[in-house]
């Protein structure tokens, strides 16, 4: 089978150049190890002199890959999903462009509506891995059958798939975040937080292990789980919050910047001066935490950093290394001003 048009150069015509085999040349050109610098630069060099130009059906003839990397991301059409996982592909692009990988995004309705089938219905894709972003609480069913690629889960941790993960110290980032507010005196503390078995059960964890720290009970009345992950959630649960009898918060830690945002939205409506009456500090530093008035004090974590090291860990188990089962990035929290007055004491706020 010839794979070249005439006249067109081809990795034999340039092993036979240089008296090397084609897996030495192909691996050269993919910038792998495992030859000098000398031999690899002189590979490079040969190549560009003869306008060579890479032929990936000749590469996955002769290796067996497709140099294809497969991503899921969430099905659902709402921000912040949508920036978050630009962050995330840039990291993956990053990685795996210079490789020769290209990335195949699908979304996950691409699949059909039913969740636990995911897994089962990404066997039929045809490429060398795949990477999977969860972000809705539903149970992910393992395939009946093993993935014929492996499998790295970015944003959470599911046991019994077979998949390695990249997360972020979340849990980490609710203690900080939490943290912040105990040192600026506050100790009527509340939580607007998310769904169960995801990165905002976590950070929940975190909340309550800060004040477990600081000696401060945990109080159930002080946290109100959002329906849903949006800016209406957000701005929901601060009413139920806020409606409750007795001491109201001094100080509130939001699950998710766009809880944030909607809680901001209740507290102005209702004159509650942020961070005057009520201080907040929220997580994912997104692009419109700074843009608040007053600026929201956020922990990040960066969504660029998981797709890098999701990619990395691919691209190892495709050359049959051993990757680590997971990685977690660490985070930090990003001051601004919701968060920069000490609280008032005694603290209580009335209707």
């Amino acid at each position: 089978m010839k794979l070249s048009s005439p006249g067109e150069t081809t990795l034999r015509d340039l092993s036979e150049e240089l008296g090397v085999s084609l897996t030495t040349i192909s691996r050269a050109l993919r910038g792998k190890q495992g030859m000098s610098d000398e031999t690899r630069e002189r590979i490079k060099a040969v190549a560009e002199r003869r306008g060579y130009i890479s032929n990936k059906a000749g590469a996955t003839l002769s290796t067996g890959r497709l140099f294809s990397i497969g991503y899921i991301i969430p099905g659902e059409d709402r921000w912040p999903t949508g920036l978050l996982q630009a962050d995330v592909m840039r990291g993956m692009l990053n990685e795996l462009t210079p490789q020769g990988y290209s990335l195949h995004v699908y979304s996950e309705s691409y699949f059909g509506t039913d969740r636990t089938s995911l897994l089962e219905a990404a066997r039929r894709l045809r490429v060398d891995a795949l990477a999977l972003t969860i972000e809705h609480d539903d149970p992910i069913v393992p395939s009946s059958h093993p993935l014929p690629f492996p499998l790295v889960l970015i944003n959470r941790r599911v046991e019994g798939l077979g998949a390695n993960f990249v997360v972020a110290d979340e849990e980490r980032g609710g203690m900080i975040a939490t943290a912040h507010l105990i040192e600026s005196g506050h100790r009527r503390i509340a939580h607007i937080g998310g769904p169960s078995r995801t990165a905002l059960e976590r950070r929940l964890h975190g909340y309550r292990a800060a004040l477990d720290a600081a000696g401060i009970a945990f109080d159930p009345a002080l946290v109100v789980h959002a329906d849903d992950v949006s800016w209406r959630g957000g701005y929901h649960a601060c009413e139920t919050l806020f409606e409750r009898s007795g001491d109201r918060p001094t100080a509130l830690f939001c699950g998710s910047d766009i809880l944030a945002f909607g809680v901001l939205k209740y507290l102005e409506n209702h004159a509650i001066r942020v961070p005057q009456d009520v201080a907040i500090t929220s997580f994912d530093d997104s692009m419109f935490a700074e843009m608040t008035e007053p600026g929201l004090t956020s922990v990040r974590k960066s969504r660029h950093a998981m797709g890098r090291e999701a990619a990395r860990m691919l691209l190892a188990l495709i050359d049959g290394k051993a990757a680590p089962a997971q990685i977690m990035l660490p985070v930090e929290l990003i001051v601004r001003g919701s968060s920069d007055r000490p609280a008032r004491l005694p603290a209580r706020l009335r209707h």
